[in-house]
């Protein structure tokens, strides 16, 4: 208790001394952060400039080169090493080797394709009647998609040519455009 008592009284004789090294202390912080500020600001004009700007990388992807960059050899390529094994197991990563990749496609030799003549007609049949029924077993990446999409595709430029003007107009595909209100005024007036 003594001892607790003498140093406040230390504390309260020396209170001058103790306000001044405070505000040094602000003072001297305030100074650092406003530089390191400064600093993170330039560095983040730089990334935004030659990095996202002249080089196109995303910034997640640099601070991953950036930071694999900094460590030491060994432990540089350990992880490299492990990144490798781990994609490979998990086959990550795609297929540099061209040559291999085309014999692992499903194609022909020539690289293209067949026809897929079951999937344009199930596509000229929707776009005749108007449906997509088989739209499901012709997913898009799937072989045969394209020619049930080239079918839809002929199947409605069919029933529109047979139905001649009493066919509804041809929607479009994806989010229907807003009407701007003058757009709007202008029609009406038709």
């Amino acid at each position: 208790m003594a001892q607790s008592l003498a140093a406040a009284d230390h504390e309260l004789s020396n209170s001058a001394a103790r306000a001044d090294t405070i505000r040094d202390a602000v003072r001297w912080l305030a100074e650092r952060e406003a530089e390191l500020k400064a600093i993170n600001a330039e560095i983040r004009e730089y990334k935004a400039k030659h990095i996202k700007g002249d080089l196109g990388f995303k910034l997640a992807d640099w601070n991953a080169v950036y930071r694999v960059s900094q460590l030491e050899v060994e432990d540089r390529d350990l992880l490299l090493d492990t990144v490798r094994e781990g994609f490979a197991a998990l086959g990550i990563g795609g297929t540099v080797d061209w040559v291999a990749a085309a014999e692992r496609t499903p194609r022909g030799g020539n690289g293209i394709a067949p026809a897929d003549d079951a999937a344009r007609q199930a596509g000229y049949r929707d776009g005749f009647d108007g449906t997509h029924y088989d739209a499901d077993r012709y997913p898009q990446g799937e072989p045969g998609h394209a020619d049930y999409m080239l079918g839809l595709a002929d199947g409605e430029d069919e029933r529109d040519r047979v139905n001649g003007a009493e066919a509804p107009p041809k929607r479009g595909r994806g989010r229907p455009r807003k009407v701007r209100p003058e757009e709007a005024d202008a029609a009406a007036e038709f």
